[in-house]
């Protein structure tokens, strides 16, 4: 009986960890966007480990506890919805080469929008679809969408790094061909 008792009090600990924790990301990514940073020709490894985190979670929540279609179905929209908002996203976000020539990516108050956005959306989606399918309200960060958090996380960073990534590719070709263009002129 005590490990039972203990057992659940790990279980209503989790949400409020689960809600920090996700704050604190969210913190933390909405400074990195609008730092002027590097862009890194792999932007794999934080969406990779997100992923498989969050894919851990969401398939553990998913043997061991009550799920419905509406939950499902709100998750998967969800999914949808990251990758879709992460294309403006990242198409808004400046690239340029730095003062030492290095190429950078610095998000803006767009930036910031979007992503507000992407929250909004996704606290909706969490609550209204269920609801579409006459579910009862659903239970937020303490349900399969806290489950599937950092998957959600890492699809909307791994399309943005992406695209980030291919426009930066982008701006080193085009800087490759002006070189080869100006030799061709001295030559």
């Amino acid at each position: 009986m005590a490990a039972a008792a203990s057992t659940s009090k790990l279980k209503s600990m989790n949400t409020p960890l689960i809600v920090i924790l996700v704050v604190v990301a969210i913190v933390f990514l909405l400074y990195r966007q609008t730092r002027e940073r590097p862009v890194s020709r792999s932007t794999v490894t934080v969406p990779v480990v997100l992923g498989a985190v969050g894919i851990y979670q969401t398939v553990d929540y998913l043997q061991n506890h009550h799920h419905t279609v509406g939950d499902i179905v709100a998750v998967l929209v969800g999914f949808v919805v990251a990758a879709a908002i992460a294309v403006p996203r990242a198409h808004q976000v400046k690239i340029y080469r730095d003062a030492a020539g290095v190429v950078v990516s610095r998000g803006g108050p767009a930036t910031i929008a979007l992503w507000v956005v992407a929250i909004v959306a996704h606290a909706a989606i969490s609550l209204g679809v269920p609801m579409a399918f006459g579910e009862p309200m659903a239970r937020g960060l303490s349900g399969l969408d806290g489950a599937s958090i950092l998957v959600y996380l890492a699809i909307t960073i791994g399309v943005q790094g992406a695209i980030i990534s291919a426009r930066a590719a982008g701006v080193r070709r085009s800087d490759a061909a002006d070189a080869v263009v100006a030799s061709q002129r001295i030559g």
